[in-house]
């Protein structure tokens, strides 16, 4: 239930940002820069999780590519700053393929997080359509589920995620480097960001059950629950944006300005 509740706000607050009015006119003058803004962003994430003892922390992981999508608003501070809150659905999880006792192994964690993070962006302004900007930004995640599986020739072993297997949030460091693209037409204006980050996970994702063995793992033959666990990956990622304008009316809160 909680996940279908989160869903339909991500799915209110695109709908809403689709009917947000966005009138600039034949002005060109308008900056993009200096106004607020609602955009929508989607991408990949090339998910793994970082052992620090047991059998799988001498192996490497293969490729775990997930989606990631959210809506965001950013808020310019100065020409050169900006504060970007977003909420985002995130895939996270890790996969191995390894061998025991002669016999293959596939090994995966499929996770889902919804996450709330305040990325902070420093932009270089090259021209007036294109900034490059570094971001860095602290990342807070709820798990809403997914699948622990160990599959064999023999047999293949699956269960859900949960309190027993997981903890139920996350916290971690993102941050990178991006590309901005401002783009003015006749009647409207947007502008399209290009960002690659790297996110770093910082709490142990094992569940406190795990730890004091109160229960059993479905991945406990896979490695030895003796240290740690977390979260990394590398995003790659879309933003489209548009001001955040309304033309008349008491709750206008952007018009045009000379000084623009």
């Amino acid at each position: 239930m909680r996940k279908t509740i989160i869903l339909l706000v991500l799915c209110m607050i695109s709908g809403g940002l689709l009917k947000a009015q966005m009138r600039i006119g034949n002005d060109r003058r308008v900056n993009l820069s200096k106004v607020v803004s609602m955009g929508v962003k989607f991408g990949v994430n090339d998910a793994m999780m970082k052992y620090t003892e047991g059998d799988l922390k001498e192996l490497n992981p293969t490729y775990s590519i997930k989606p990631s999508f959210g809506v965001y608003l950013e808020i310019p501070v100065m020409s050169w700053l900006s504060v970007s809150p977003e909420l985002m659905y995130v895939g996270r999880g890790t996969m191995y393929s390894y061998e025991t006792k002669n016999t293959p192994v596939d090994f995966r964690i499929d996770s889902r997080y919804v996450d709330f993070r305040v990325p902070v962006e420093f932009y270089l302004q090259i021209s007036r359509t294109f900034k490059p900007f570094a971001f860095v930004a602290p990342d807070f995640g709820y798990v809403l589920g997914g699948y622990i599986s160990q599959k064999t020739q023999d047999a293949t072993e699956e269960i859900e995620i949960g309190s027993a297997n997981m903890k139920e949030y996350d916290i971690s460091a993102l941050f990178g480097l991006g590309f901005r693209f401002d783009v003015y037409m006749p009647k409207t204006a947007l502008y399209v960001k290009l960002t690659a980050g790297y996110n770093y996970g910082l709490l142990d994702t094992y569940s406190r059950m795990e730890k004091n063995e109160s229960a059993v793992s479905g991945n406990a033959n896979a490695y030895n629950i003796s240290g740690d666990r977390y979260n990394r990956g590398m995003e790659v990622m879309i933003s489209i944006g548009m001001p955040f304008y309304r033309e008349t009316g008491s709750c206008s809160n952007f018009r045009k300005s000379s000084s623009w």
